[in-house]
């Protein structure tokens, strides 16, 4: 699957009135008077097709989380959002758990990975960064004499 990831960003320089300009998006080197730095066109034609907005388009970080337990011990998730995600595992064993386990697979374009943990002592544990998932991807979250929530942030444009 090729997937294309616009920069929703159309400018993060959006000056309105003379100001003494000396870091940020200009390229230009310091001059130390005030300039005016329009603001770019961008005509929304060029861009409605891509589903990109015009100016002013911002990007955002939206939280996201899946939750299982030993009532409801699988769910699956899309990821979305513009760019890849980092997912961040947190799970505790039940009380008495006799073999506990939490397992995540991860399925894109044909191929799947999986991390499991089944050697789970006490407690709650976090893996953060556990792994860098491409929008489109399928997370499925499963446990076994235990609870877990996996976490992400998605990028998405405003």
């Amino acid at each position: 699957m090729h997937h294309h990831s616009p920069h929703c960003c159309v400018s993060t320089c959006h000056h309105s009135s003379p100001h003494y300009h000396s870091t940020g998006c200009s390229t230009v080197a310091p001059m130390g008077y005030p300039v005016l730095m329009p603001m770019p066109y961008y005509p929304s034609a060029a861009y409605s097709s891509y589903g990109w907005g015009g100016q002013g388009t911002h990007s955002m970080s939206l939280p996201q989380e899946v939750s299982v337990d030993s009532a409801t011990s699988m769910k699956e998730a899309l990821i979305g959002g513009t760019t890849n995600a980092s997912l961040t595992l947190e799970f505790a064993p039940d009380g008495g758990a006799t073999s506990p386990s939490v397992k995540v697979t991860v399925e894109i374009g044909g191929s799947t990975s999986t991390w499991q943990e089944t050697s789970m002592t006490d407690g709650y544990h976090v893996k953060s960064q556990l792994l860098s998932v491409e929008p489109g991807a399928k997370v499925t979250l499963e446990v076994t004499e235990a609870m877990a929530r996996l976490r992400w942030c998605e990028t998405i444009c405003c």
